[in-house]
């Protein structure tokens, strides 16, 4: 009983003291772990043919376990999103696809839970990938306008963000960044 009790102690205290320093562990795995994960191509690993996965399936009301509506697509080597909704892009990186390598973006329609995580995907394919060129961004008519206002809404973010990151365009020189979408 006495064992019992001191090993239960024991792991409580061992416990106790790893959650007090999961930031400090953290910061020292998470460097290996994001190497390891950018470093895999998932498009290479899936070999040819057509691949289909869901990033989200949600609708427009808000739920704790679904992202909006998103598809990634990889077809002939190349990656693809079909609708952008909210969280799909943070999936698709769970997934293991490289933001940047996103070759366009196909919107179905502009019901806003098949576009609001397009502005999220337009900066993170930039600042979180550092791909410098602009997603081309294809849809019904209008979408030039849709996509013309996420680069306005998010236009002083990436002020921000080239002032935090750096500047850099497509062929390396300064620039500013505008328009990390295409339409």
């Amino acid at each position: 009983m006495k064992k019992r009790t001191v090993l239960a102690a024991l792991i409580i205290i061992v416990s106790l003291a790893i959650y007090s320093q999961r930031g400090d562990i953290a910061l020292r795995i998470l460097p290996a772990a994001m190497e390891a994960n950018l470093s895999t191509n998932k498009i290479e690993e899936l070999g040819d043919g057509l691949h289909i996965g869901l990033c989200g399936a949600g609708g427009p009301m808000p739920a704790a376990t679904r992202s909006g509506p998103c598809v990634v697509v990889v077809a002939a080597g190349k990656l693809f999103m079909l609708d952008a909704g909210s969280n799909g892009i943070r999936n698709m990186g769970r997934m293991g696809f490289d933001i940047g390598q996103i070759e366009g973006v196909f919107l179905t329609h502009f019901h806003s839970d098949h576009i609001d995580g397009l502005g999220e995907l337009m900066l993170q394919r930039w600042a979180g990938s550092g791909s410098a060129s602009p997603v081309p961004v294809h849809g019904p008519v209008g979408v030039e306008q849709v996509v013309a206002g996420f680069n306005a809404a998010y236009r002083l973010d990436q002020g921000y963000r080239t002032a935090h990151h750096g500047a850099r365009d497509a062929d390396g020189r300064a620039g500013h960044g505008a328009d990390r979408a295409g339409g």
